[in-house]
C-alpha cells in the first residue's frame, strides 16, 4: 500500500482513506476505514467515466447486482454512491496477497493439489457471480486474492449486468490482454463463457507461473493477436500442467465460447481432486500457509493506523437500504437508559469503535512520543517538569460502577466492567434488523437488544460486517479467548454452524417460508401444491426454489420461478401478472404488509420449513450465553418480548421459552 499523496482525497463517503492500494482502467482504489472501524477497498471512478451517462447507468446496475453476491468467494460490496459527482463503490477488504504476488514473489507456481482447490473456489465464485446476473469481464491473477480460507475474486467495477447495453465507449477496451477471450477483443456479445476463458488462463498461470499467451513478455498487440489466432502454450505434457487439469485448461481456452465447459461442470470436476477441500481453508503448501498466517496477523495493524496529514473529519451521507425499510411501529420503544451514566457509555462506545478490529491481536495504537506532548517533553499533563524526570502520578483505585439492572451480576466481570456487548451483523432484513433512512439500526432484533441491555445493565453496540464471514469471526474470537462479542441478524441455528465453528446460539425467534398472493386468491391457495403450473416470484438462489419444489412434488405440471432481488420486486411481479404468488420468509412478508399500503396482497397458509434463529457467540463464552438466556426468558415472562414482536407485526416468530442450540 502506498501512502496518500497531495491531491488524493482524505475521505470518500463515510470512509476515511488510509492509503492507495492501486489503480486500473475503472478508477483508483484506496484502503478506507468506516466510522465503526471496518476496513474496505474503496474504488473511486475516473472522472472521464463519471461524465459518461451510459457508464453511470451501467455502473448503477452493476453495483445493485453485485450487492446480491454472497461474499463467500468474493469481496462483498459494502457501500456505494452511484449518483455523486465522482461515483464510488466500497468492497470488503480481503487481507491476502494477489495470486500474481503469490506466484511471482512469495512462492512460485502452485502444486497441482492447490491448483485444484483454486479451481474449486473460483468456480464457486463464478457460479455466485453469474447467478446474480453478472459477468466479471476482467478475471485475472491480480483480481484473485489468496487467503487461508480460500481464493477470493475481487473487482466488480468492470463487471457488467448480462442484460446491459453492449455499447462501450468509443475506442475503449475493458479487460486485460492475455486473459480476455477472443470475443471480448472483437467487441462481440459476451456470456458467462467469457469468464470461463479467463478462468482457464488463470489456472495456467497458477500451475506454470506464466499466462498461456505471455511467453517472451510480448507487447499488447502481440498478446491480442495470440489470443485470437494462436493456441495457448501450456508447457510440456509431462510438466506441472498435465492430466485432467491440463485437459480442463485446454477446454476453457477454446476460441469458440460454445466449446468451453459450463462453470457447474468445472465444479463437478474438482470433486475429490484437491488435496483438501477448499472449504476447509487448508488448501495451500505448508510454507505458504505459514507465510500468509504471519502476514494476516501483521495486516491487523492496518485497522487502526495513526492519522495521516491528509485526514479530516468525514460526514457520511445516509446510506440507502437495499429494500425500503418499514415505517417504525406506532408504539415503538425509545432507546432505554441504562444503569451506566450516558457519558460513560459514550466513552466505552467510542473506545470500542477504535480498537474493535485490533482487539484479537492484542495490539493497541501507539501512543504519541514525548516530542508530541508540548515542547521536547517539557510539558506533560498540563504541568511543567523543568527538565527533571517525570514524576509518577498517584493512581486512584478504580471505583466500581453501581448498576441496579436486575441481571447485571450474571455477566462475566470483564463485560460488567466495559459496560458493553458488541453485536456484529451483516444483514439488511426488514423488519427483523435493518438500517433505517437515517442509517441507524432498527427492527425487532435491535429493539430486543435494547430490552436485553436494560435487564443486564449494558449497552449493545451494533456494527455492520460481512454476513458470510460473521460466524467465522466469532469463532476466531472464541479461539483467542475474547469475550463480549455476539452475532445477530437472521442467523439460523444449525448443528453445522455450532459444531463446525464451536458456537452456541441463544434462540430468540423462529421463522419459516410463506406464500403471499392477491387477496382475492387467499381462499383457494393454501400451499405451494395449489400453484401447479403457475409461477412463483422469489429470490434468485436455490434454497426457496428447493423448498417450493419439495412441497409441490405431486404437481403434474411443475411450478416456474421468477427470480427477483427483493420482496417489493416480487410483489410488483404478482401485480403485473408475471407471477401468481410471492414466496419469502414469514417475517419479510408480514413486515412488508405492516404499513397498510399493500392491502391487495395477503399471506396465505402456514409457515413451512420453520427453523430457529439465534444470537450467536463462542461456546467458550458460556457466562455471557447464560446471562443472555436468563435475560431473554425474563423478557418473555414479563411480556416485553411479545410486545416487541407485536409492534413490528411479526407475532408468529415468537418462541415459547429461551433455549440454547435447538436447531437440528
Amino acid at each position: 500500500m502506498d501512502p496518500l499523496a497531495p491531491g488524493h482525497p482524505a475521505s470518500v463517503g463515510p470512509y476515511r482513506l488510509l492509503g492507495r492500494l492501486g489503480a486500473g482502467g475503472m478508477g483508483v482504489v484506496f484502503l478506507g476505514r468506516s466510522p465503526n472501524g471496518r476496513t474496505a477497498a474503496v474504488k473511486l471512478v475516473h472522472a472521464e467515466l463519471a461524465a459518461d451517462p451510459e457508464f453511470r447507468r451501467r455502473f448503477r446496475q452493476e453495483v445493485g447486482a453485485a450487492q446480491r453476491v454472497s461474499g463467500q468467494w468474493t469481496a462483498p460490496v459494502l457501500d456505494s454512491d452511484t449518483e455523486s459527482a465522482v461515483p464510488w463503490v466500497a468492497t470488503g477488504y480481503v487481507p491476502g496477497p494477489s495470486l500474481t504476488h503469490v506466484v511471482e514473489g512469495l512462492y512460485g507456481a502452485l502444486p497441482e493439489e492447490s491448483v485444484w482447490s483454486l479451481t474449486d473456489g473460483l468456480a464457486r465464485a463464478l457460479i455466485d457471480i453469474h447467478g446474480n446476473g453478472l459477468i466479471h469481464r476482467d478475471l485475472k491473477p491480480s483480481n484473485v486474492l489468496v487467503t487461508l480460507e480460500g481464493p477470493k475474486v475481487i473487482d466488480f467495477g468492470i463487471a457488467r449486468a448480462v442484460d446491459a447495453s453492449l455499447a462501450t465507449r468509443t475506442g475503449s477496451m475493458v479487460g486485460s490482454p492475455g486473459y480476455m477471450p477472443p470475443e471480448q477483443i472483437r467487441s462481440e456479445q459476451l456470456t458467462g463463457a467469457a469468464d470461463v476463458f479467463a478462468f482457464g488462463a488463470v489456472l495456467v498461470f497458477a500451475a506454470t507461473g506464466t499466462g498461456p499467451f505471455h511467453a517472451g513478455e510480448p507487447a499488447v498487440h502481440t498478446l491480442l493477436y495470440r489470443v485470437v489466432h494462436e493456441e495457448p502454450e501450456l508447457g510440456p505434457e509431462s510438466g506441472p500442467l498435465s492430466g485432467p487439469l491440463r485437459e480442463l485448461a485446454e477446454r476453457c481456452l477454446a476460441k469458440d465460447p460454445a466449446q468451453r465447459p459450463a462453470v457447474e461442470e468445472i465444479l463437478r470436476l474438482t470433486a475429490g481432486r484437491a488435496a483438501v477441500d477448499a472449504d476447509s481453508g487448508l488448501w495451500l503448501p505448508a510454507t505458504l500457509t505459514a507465510r500468509l498466517g504471519r502476514d494476516a496477523a501483521g495486516l491487523l495493524a492496518l485497522e487502526g493506523p495513526s492519522p495521516t496529514a491528509f485526514d479530516q473529519p468525514a460526514l457520511p451521507p445516509p446510506a440507502a437500504p437495499t429494500t425500503a425499510p418499514p415505517a417504525a411501529p406506532p408504539a415503538a420503544r425509545k432507546r432505554r437508559g441504562l444503569g451506566l451514566g450516558a457519558a460513560a457509555v459514550a466513552a466505552v462506545v467510542a473506545v470500542t469503535a477504535v480498537v474493535v478490529a485490533t482487539r484479537s491481536s492484542g495490539d493497541e495504537e501507539p501512543r504519541a512520543g514525548n516530542e508530541q506532548n508540548g515542547q521536547n517533553g517539557q510539558e506533560q499533563n498540563g504541568q511543567e517538569q523543568n527538565g527533571n524526570e517525570p514524576q509518577e502520578q498517584p493512581q486512584e483505585e478504580p471505583q466500581e460502577q453501581e448498576n441496579d439492572a436486575p441481571l447485571h451480576d450474571l455477566l462475566p466481570a470483564d463485560i460488567r466492567e466495559s459496560g458493553e456487548i458488541e453485536v456484529l451483523t451483516g444483514v439488511n432484513s426488514p423488519p427483523l434488523l435493518f438500517r433505517d433512512e437515517a442509517d441507524d439500526f432498527a427492527g425487532v432484533e435491535h429493539e430486543l437488544a435494547d430490552a436485553l441491555g436494560e435487564q443486564l445493565g449494558v449497552e449493545f453496540h451494533f456494527q455492520q460486517v460481512d454476513y458470510g464471514s460473521l460466524l467465522q469471526y466469532l469463532a476466531t474470537q472464541g479461539a483467542a479467548g475474547q469475550s463480549g462479542t455476539v452475532g445477530m441478524g437472521a442467523l439460523p441455528d444449525t448443528a453445522e454452524s455450532r459444531d463446525g465453528l464451536y458456537l452456541d446460539f441463544v434462540n430468540h425467534y423462529r421463522d419459516g417460508w410463506v406464500l403471499m398472493v392477491p387477496a382475492e386468491d387467499a381462499a383457494r391457495v393454501d400451499a405451494p401444491g395449489d400453484l401447479c403450473g403457475g409461477t412463483v416470484a422469489t429470490y434468485d438462489f436455490d434454497e426457496p426454489k428447493e423448498i417450493v419444489g419439495r412441497y409441490s412434488g405431486g404437481c403434474a405440471e411443475p411450478i416456474e420461478f421468477s427470480g427477483r432481488a427483493d420482496v417489493t420486486e416480487m410483489a410488483d411481479a404478482v401485480r403485473g401478472g408475471d407471477a401468481d404468488a410471492v414466496f419469502v420468509s414469514y417475517s419479510t412478508a408480514s413486515g412488508f404488509l405492516a404499513d397498510g399500503r399493500h392491502d391487495d396482497l395477503a399471506i396465505t397458509g402456514e409457515q413451512i420449513d420453520v427453523q430457529p434463529y439465534g444470537i450467536a457467540l463462542p461456546q467458550a463464552d458460556e457466562g455471557l450465553r447464560d446471562a443472555l438466556t436468563e435475560a431473554l426468558q425474563s423478557l418473555i415472562d414479563d411480556g416485553t418480548y411479545g410486545e416487541i414482536l407485536q409492534e413490528w407485526n411479526v407475532p408468529d416468530v415468537a418462541v415459547d421459552s429461551a433455549t440454547v442450540n435447538t436447531g437440528d
